[in-house]
């Protein structure tokens, strides 16, 4: 059994992944630029995150710090809410006894701040995002958490809904599982060989703990 639960927060715990198309086809139109789909979003969205944002903007025009950091007035203003059923897994897992811990390349306060808001402080060990609002990658963070805490890697799960978060993961030696109703496409998430669910109650039900 898994000791320790590695969450990623964006479109694994949150459900905002239409927050967060709202937020960029706001941006596209004051700017006169073309609209996406949902799908598109999935499609382009990669790590780093300014990466999503080449194809879509000017980004000589428009540095990709001001686009940064618009983008994360505009999410706030969305006011994204955890996916049905989170609030149960996340109990679930504390009175199992596992450690969960928050991976995440967003702001570690703005999460905190949400955990608050939540009232989810008291479900996780630490919170390993990042210091800014430029998604950079979590590797690192979660190696030296892995070292501080003398935690080996096959102990742990991540729970993720990217790409990324399988690299993430793979690259550690940890297990993964991925979430398809997140930021990501389920083509991309499948071919990365791991567990896939469609929801967080799939995820129960595939008795993947």
């Amino acid at each position: 059994m898994y000791q320790y639960i590695f969450w990623d927060w964006n479109g694994t715990i949150m459900d905002d992944v239409g927050v967060a198309l709202d937020a960029v086809n706001q941006m596209l139109r004051e700017r006169q630029y073309p609209l996406i789909t949902m799908s598109r979003y999935r499609e382009l969205m990669d790590t780093p995150v300014i990466r999503f944002y080449e194809p879509l903007f000017d980004l000589e025009k428009y540095p990709f710090e001001e686009i940064a950091e618009e983008f994360q007035q505009l999410y706030r203003i969305g006011n994204p809410q955890p996916y049905e059923g989170i609030p149960e897994l996340l109990q679930l897992f504390q009175e199992q006894g596992r450690h969960q811990i928050i991976l995440s390349s967003s702001q570690r306060q703005s999460i905190e701040d949400s955990l608050e808001n939540l009232d989810f402080q008291g479900y996780f060990d630490a919170v390993l995002g990042a210091d800014d609002h430029f998604s950079r990658s979590k590797v690192e963070r979660a190696q030296k958490y892995l070292q501080q805490e003398q935690i080996l890697p096959e102990q742990c799960v991540l729970l993720g809904d990217t790409v990324h978060d399988y690299e993430v993961a793979h690259s550690m030696g940890m297990d993964c599982i991925l979430l398809s109703c997140g930021h990501d496409e389920r083509d991309h998430l499948e071919k990365c060989g791991c567990t896939v669910c469609a929801s967080v109650q799939d995820l129960r039900l595939m008795n993947c703990f």
